[in-house]
């Protein structure tokens, strides 16, 4: 359903529509939420990513509620690996290792862009959370590309999503 959306809306442009609401404001999380994440929060916004909704259930999910290794470690929130965008310092556990939280996120929105950008040029349009979700399980980079090697990784966000408000 939502890769025929994504056909029938081809070369138009990319669109914030609800993504323009601040993260802050628009998700209730858990009474358990801890410093690390009201953080990650935070520059979700200040960096101006879109889909925050998802991209902090990414956060969430990558780091088992910002309790990983390699967040802890790597200060990685999104279990990037090591790219030529140059936020990341190194690589450690096979994973982007950054000199802080905030670069790892100014890497995601980075990496965002670039997605965004290639599936406009591809004539996609990205303009809800439902549509950003499908792009994260079919990269425009070629057949079968995905942000995840887990098959599963968007249906585990959606869960993450719902905890959300």
């Amino acid at each position: 359903k939502v890769v025929n959306q994504l056909h029938l809306l081809r070369k138009r442009e990319i669109v914030q529509s609800e993504t323009s609401i601040s993260l802050r404001d628009s998700l209730s999380l858990e009474k358990t939420e801890g410093p690390a994440a009201k953080r990650v929060k935070a520059l979700i916004d200040d960096n101006g990513i879109l889909f925050p909704k998802v991209v902090y259930s990414q956060a969430v999910h990558e780091t088992a509620n910002f309790t990983s290794t390699i967040f802890k470690e790597n200060n990685n929130c999104f279990g990037m690996k090591l790219s030529s965008r140059g936020w990341a310092l190194e690589e450690n556990r096979g994973h982007a290792s950054y000199a802080s939280i905030e670069e790892s996120v100014r890497e995601y929105a980075a990496y965002q862009r670039m997605i965004l950008f290639m599936a406009k040029e591809q004539g996609y349009i990205i303009n809800s959370d439902e549509q950003y979700l499908w792009l994260l399980d079919n990269l425009p980079f070629g057949k079968g590309s995905r942000y995840a090697e887990d098959p599963n990784y968007t249906k585990s966000l959606k869960l993450h999503m719902k905890k959300l408000k």
